[in-house]
């Protein structure tokens, strides 16, 4: 098993599973430079990814004012509406079908590929 220093894993997330046969997994994730929460409360993950993407385009029009980051979660929004199986998804994760109290938020991972994160679930769509 490898060792980590205190540093090394400065502005990472480890996320731990059980692998094959009981042996563990640890994953790490560099530091997610964008990450969008999600308010699965109420409405399922499609829904409330197109009200954020159009919540962030109305505020772009009325404050006339486009930061990197900004268009960087544009963008990471438009990419999951348009790829993303929401039909599978909400099916294989009754956590993104709407009324979940969980964390659930979009991010990109280390190697630039969008993930949803589910608590500290890292889930590749």
């Amino acid at each position: 098993m490898k060792n980590y220093s205190k540093n090394s894993l400065r502005g990472k997330i480890l996320v731990f599973s059980s692998g094959p046969q009981g042996s563990n997994l640890c994953q790490t994730i560099d530091a997610l430079m964008i990450q969008i929460p999600l308010d699965l409360t109420t409405h399922c993950i499609q829904t409330e990814t197109r009200r954020v993407h159009e919540r962030l385009v109305r505020a772009c029009f009325t404050f006339h004012d486009i930061n990197k980051s900004i268009e960087a979660k544009l963008e990471l929004l438009k990419q999951a509406l348009e790829t993303f199986d929401f039909q599978k998804l909400r099916a294989e994760y009754p956590e993104l079908a709407g009324g979940s109290e969980n964390a659930v938020s979009l991010a990109i991972d280390g190697s630039g590929q969008i993930v949803i994160m589910i608590d500290k679930r890292i889930i590749y769509p």
